[in-house]
């Protein structure tokens, strides 16, 4: 019986109650009609006193009924909710061991991506593929940015320092870069576009990072590289033959690769 069904039992026996008033009510009438006798005070209050102590326990009955039946109904709800506890609990286990297994695996993939990527970069420097060597070491600054946890802080440090280093190295030579001797337009613009895509990631995951002095110098003289890098993709794709590095640039990329 819920809440409504015990309303129901409640407004039943208080019809039965009102109800029983009023038979009782014509009875006496009808017997003093036919009796000509005189209801007195003490016969009205024990009729009516009768009555109420049949309405108080009906409608006692009906409220132990439904607290009784509220108490089972609380009974089977606890019940089903350490059931969904327990489902919940052990589904959101289940779901940690997996996301740890994905996480595992996808650090592992990452290290994998980095030392492939190390190993592009070379092979593209020595076939002078000098902007793709670029993007290979942009790549790994990216894995090191977005998966700082892969690495301790020093060694971070020293791989983004490494890095800077080998773009501005690969700047430097940028005649001899087979872009740039082909002046092939679609391949500068395919270089430009993986650059600047990979450079607002960055900028997106570092806003509001805390940097410490050295991290933050590394990231100034990622901005610098970035500025002449587009500088002089623009210039390939706009002036061809007639673009020439200015001497400031390439005075600040003999500054971060000094060999």
């Amino acid at each position: 019986m819920n809440k409504n069904h015990s309303h129901f039992w409640i407004s039943i026996g208080l019809a039965a109650c009102i109800l029983l008033c009023i038979v009782v009510l014509i009875l006496i009438i009808f017997n003093q009609n036919n009796n000509g006798s005189t209801l007195t005070l003490d016969g009205y209050i024990g009729a009516m006193a009768t009555l109420i102590a049949i309405c108080t326990a009906i409608m006692l009955g009906a409220q132990i009924y439904s607290i009784y039946h509220r108490s089972q109904t609380e009974k089977e709800y606890d019940q089903k909710l350490e059931q969904i506890t327990d489902w919940f609990r052990n589904s959101t286990e289940e779901y940690n061991r997996e996301l740890a297994k994905l996480s595992k695996t996808n650090n592992t993939l990452n290290m994998i991506k980095y030392h492939v990527n190390n190993a592009l970069g070379s092979m593209h420097y020595n076939e002078d593929r000098k902007f793709d060597g670029i993007i290979d070491v942009l790549e790994n600054i990216y894995i090191l940015v977005n998966n700082a946890e892969l690495f301790s802080v020093d060694d971070q440090i020293d791989k983004l320092q490494a890095a800077c280093y080998y773009i501005a190295k690969n700047l430097k030579q940028y005649k001899k870069d087979k872009l740039y001797i082909s002046k092939d337009p679609k391949g500068i613009n395919r270089i430009q576009e993986r650059w600047n895509k990979r450079i607002r990631q960055l900028d997106e995951i570092l806003v509001g990072k805390p940097l410490c002095d050295t991290k933050k110098q590394i990231f100034e003289n990622l901005k610098k590289l970035s500025i002449i890098f587009n500088e002089m993709l623009d210039g390939l794709i706009y002036e061809k033959d007639a673009y020439r590095m200015s001497d400031e640039d390439m005075n600040t990329l003999k500054a971060m690769a000094k060999d």
